[in-house]
């Protein structure tokens, strides 16, 4: 067999088992830990570990992506809604002028974690945007959001409604 037809068996082979390795985070599995920088402060960190506690949504998104865009006014409304629910957004943008230049003209007010390498988006299986981990109290991923419907925005509401009791009426984040 050449070596260029071994190659490719490998290769095929690899990919066969890829999904049954995967790292991605499932509804169930424990979240992956993570720390990044702070894009608005990148002294500081913004990690899993000190929002343990809490329920949390992490938001992977990016400024060339539509629907992350129009799913970020919603996340900062639930989280307004919730005083025991942490958005975190995750950007992984590779240029980190493209997430200042969006959030300078549609700022949030949950805090923004840049991933420039990709490793945490890796270590969470995004592979495609938007996805968003809700994640309990125990560190626990909840549920996964694929995209920025409203439907699915409102079983992602459903969920923090039955996981915490709301600071204001819900009414004003659907």
């Amino acid at each position: 067999m050449s070596a260029t037809r071994v190659a490719l068996c490998n290769i095929v082979f690899f990919l066969l088992l890829t999904p049954a390795l995967s790292l991605a985070a499932e509804v169930g599995a424990r979240a992956p830990e993570f720390s990044l920088p702070n894009l608005r402060n990148p002294q500081q960190t913004v990690d899993l570990a000190s929002n343990r506690g809490k329920l949390l949504y992490v938001d992977f998104w990016s400024a060339w992506c539509q629907p992350c865009r129009d799913k970020m006014p919603r996340l900062d409304a639930l989280g307004k809604a919730f005083d025991s629910l942490e958005i975190v957004g995750v950007n992984v943008d590779k240029f980190v002028g493209d997430a200042y230049l969006y959030l300078s003209r549609s700022p949030v007010e949950y805090p923004i974690a840049l991933d420039i390498t990709g490793e945490t988006a890796q270590k969470f299986g995004v592979k495609t945007l938007p996805v968003g981990f809700l994640i309990d109290t125990q560190g626990v991923i909840r549920g996964v959001t694929t995209s920025g419907s409203e439907e699915e925005f409102e079983k992602l509401t459903s969920l923090v409604e039955s996981l915490a009791p709301p600071m204001n009426p819900v009414e004003n984040v659907r």
